[in-house]
C-alpha cells in the first residue's frame, strides 16, 4: 500500500497545476447568461467522454469519489486527468487494475480486433457505411455487429446539452452566434454536423467561441474512425487574432509551396480559414484528457474542409503554461546552453500557428487510386501519427516561406528551430503509443539520421544543425505527404520500424529529467 501511495504521488508530480482564471465582471448580463449556458452544455460532453474513453472509466471514477481515503483522493485526481485507469503518457498502461485498455476504447466491443472488424465489414458491405460512420457506437448482438447512432446512444446527455445551447442562443449578441448555437443544438440530436460546422467557421468575431461535439478520432486506436465528444468555451483575444490575418491571406501560396508533385496540390479550393487567439474558460471531454492541446484546427470532416475550409484556434493561456512550465525547463536540461536560450514564447507560438495551419494543407483524400478515400480511413490506426508529423514539418517548411517572403524576420528562424526541438523532446516523453509522441519520435530519429539534430555525448545535450535542417525538414515533409496521398500503409509501417524506436542516447537524456513536469494540469477558476 505504501508503495502504491508513493507511486501515485510521483505520477501526480508529472502534472504541474496551472490556474486558468477568468473574471466575468466586465460582461453584460446577457453575455454572462450565454457564457454560463455554454459551460453547462460543454460539461455534458465531459460526461459522454467518460463513457467513450473506456468501458470501466466511469466505474473507477465513481468508486473513488465515494471513498474518504486521502490516497483515494490522489488516485481520483489521477483518474480524472486520464479519464480512466489507463495512463495516457505511458502507452495506456493501467495504473489501477490489471486489464489493458481496449484499442477501441468504449466505442466497440472490448474483445473486438481490427481483423475481425475488417472481415465483418467485407462480408457485410451493406452495413459498411454505418459501422464505419464516425458517429456510431459498434456493439455485438448474437454474433452480429450493430451500429448505434451517437444521438441515440448518448441521448440522455445530449438532450440537456442541446437545451442549454438553445437557452444560450436567446441571449447571443450576434446573429451568427445565435445561428450556430441553434444549428449545433439540432446537430447534437441528429448527428448531422455539416451545416453547423459551416456556421461555426462563419462566426463573425464573437466575444465568446464554443467548440462542442464529436471531433477527434485519437481515442479510437482500433480503426481511427470514431469521433469523441469535447466541449471548449473560450473568450477571444481580438488584437492577437487580428495579427494572424496575414497568414490566412497566404493559404494558396503555402499550398503552392508544398514539396510534393504539382498534381497532388489542392489549388482549386476556395478556402475559408479564420484564425482566432483565445483564452479557455472551460474545457471538458476529449480535449482535456492527458495531453493538453494548445491549438487545434477544426472541423476534421474532409467534406467540410473541401467545400468550406477550416478554422484555427490558438489557446493563449494554455500555450503560455506549456512553454513556461514544461518546455523551457526541459530545454535548459537537454539543449546546449546557447540554443536553450533561443526557446521563446514567440518562437513556439509561430511554430504552433503553422502546425495547425498545415493540417489544412495537402491532400484530404488519397490521390493515387480511382476511388477517393479519406486519408484517415486509408491509413487506419497509422493516420493520427502520420498527420501530426506532417503538420509539424510542413509547418516549419511554411515558416521558412514566410521568412523568405519577408513576412517574418530572418532573426526568428533559429528561435523557431530551437523552440521546435524543445517541444519535440517534450512530446516524445508521451511515448510511441500516443499520436503526437509517435510523430515526434519519427521526426527526431529522421532528423538525427539526416544530421539535422546533433548530440554532444560529453554534455549529453542536443543541438540543431542550422546548416542542414531546412533541407531535412523539406525532405521529411515530402515523405509524410506521400504516405497520405498514396494511402500507403506499408510505407507508414516502414517509417515506424525505421524511426519509431527510442534511441538509447535520447532515453538516457530524458531519464535524467524526471523532475521536470511532463504536462500541466489546467485548473479553471471562474469567479
Amino acid at each position: 500500500m505504501t508503495s502504491l501511495v508513493s507511486d501515485i504521488q510521483k505520477k501526480l508530480q508529472q502534472f504541474e497545476p496551472a490556474e486558468m482564471c477568468f473574471d466575468p465582471a466586465t460582461l453584460t448580463e446577457d453575455q454572462e447568461r450565454v457564457l454560463r449556458k455554454m459551460i453547462e452544455a460543454a460539461r455534458w460532453m465531459d460526461e459522454i467522454f467518460w463513457r467513450q474513453s473506456s468501458h470501466d472509466a466511469l466505474q473507477w471514477r465513481n468508486q473513488l469519489q465515494a471513498s474518504r481515503s486521502p490516497h483515494d483522493r490522489d488516485m481520483l485526481r489521477y483518474v480524472r486527468i486520464h479519464y480512466g485507469p489507463y495512463d495516457r503518457l505511458d502507452e495506456f498502461h493501467p495504473f489501477l487494475g490489471e486489464r489493458s485498455k481496449p484499442l477501441g476504447a468504449g466505442m466497440y466491443p472490448e474483445d473486438l480486433t481490427r481483423e475481425q472488424f475488417v472481415e465483418y465489414v467485407q462480408q457485410h458491405p451493406e452495413e459498411r457505411g454505418q459501422l464505419e460512420n464516425a458517429y456510431t457506437v459498434v456493439k455485438r448482438e448474437e454474433g452480429k455487429l450493430l451500429a448505434v447512432p451517437y444521438c441515440r446512444e448518448y441521448q440522455q446527455w445530449l438532450e440537456p446539452a442541446a437545451k442549454a445551447l438553445r437557452s444560450a442562443a436567446k441571449y447571443a449578441d450576434t446573429d451568427s452566434l445565435k445561428r450556430y448555437l441553434l444549428s449545433r443544438a439540432e446537430a447534437l440530436l441528429n448527428d448531422n454536423f455539416f451545416e453547423s460546422d459551416c456556421h461555426w467557421i462563419d462566426l463573425d468575431d464573437p466575444t465568446f467561441d464554443l467548440v462542442i461535439g464529436p471531433y477527434e478520432v485519437y481515442e479510437d486506436r482500433l480503426m481511427s474512425l470514431k469521433a469523441t465528444y469535447e466541449g471548449v468555451v473560450m473568450v477571444r483575444d481580438v488584437a492577437a487574432s487580428e495579427a494572424l490575418r496575414v497568414y490566412v491571406a497566404r493559404l494558396l501560396d503555402l499550398e503552392k509551396n508544398l514539396p510534393i508533385p504539382e498534381g497532388w496540390k489542392q489549388l482549386d479550393r476556395t478556402l475559408t480559414s479564420p484564425m482566432s487567439v483565445v483564452d479557455d474558460i472551460y474545457r471538458g471531454g476529449d480535449i482535456r484528457a492527458g495531453y493538453q492541446a494548445v491549438a487545434f484546427v477544426l472541423p476534421n470532416d474532409p467534406q467540410v474542409r473541401e467545400s468550406k475550409g477550416s478554422k484555427k484556434i490558438f489557446h493563449k493561456n494554455f500555450l503560455a503554461a506549456r512553454v513556461n512550465k514544461v518546455i523551457k525547463p526541459l530545454a535548459r536540461e537537454l539543449l546546449v546552453a546557447d540554443q536553450a536560450a533561443l526557446v521563446t514564447d514567440e518562437g513556439f507560438f509561430n511554430f504552433v500557428v503553422m502546425h495547425e495551419l498545415s493540417h489544412a494543407l495537402g491532400p484530404n483524400y488519397t490521390l493515387t487510386t480511382s476511388e477517393k478515400i479519406p486519408i484517415n480511413k486509408a491509413l487506419g490506426p497509422h493516420y493520427t501519427g502520420i498527420e501530426e508529423g506532417k503538420a509539424d514539418v510542413v509547418g516549419l517548411h511554411s515558416l521558412n516561406y514566410f521568412i523568405d517572403q519577408g513576412v517574418i524576420s530572418p532573426q526568428r528562424e533559429r528561435e523557431h528551430y530551437a523552440s521546435y526541438l524543445g517541444g519535440l523532446l517534450r512530446t516524445i516523453r508521451f511515448g510511441a503509443d500516443e499520436a503526437h509522441g509517435r510523430a515526434s519520435l519519427i521526426e527526431f530519429a529522421f532528423l538525427r539520421n539526416e544530421g539535422a539534430i546533433q548530440y554532444d555525448s560529453s554534455s549529453q545535450r542536443f543541438a540543431v544543425n542550422f546548416s542542414v535542417i531546412r533541407g531535412a525538414i523539406q525532405k521529411l515533409a515530402s515523405v509524410f505527404m506521400s504516405v497520405e496521398a498514396e494511402g500507403n500503409v506499408a510505407k507508414a509501417e516502414e517509417l515506424l520500424v525505421q524511426f519509431g524506436t527510442m534511441p538509447a542516447e535520447l532515453k538516457q537524456a530524458l531519464d535524467r529529467c524526471n523532475h521536470v513536469p511532463i504536462e500541466f494540469e489546467p485548473v479553471f477558476l471562474l469567479n
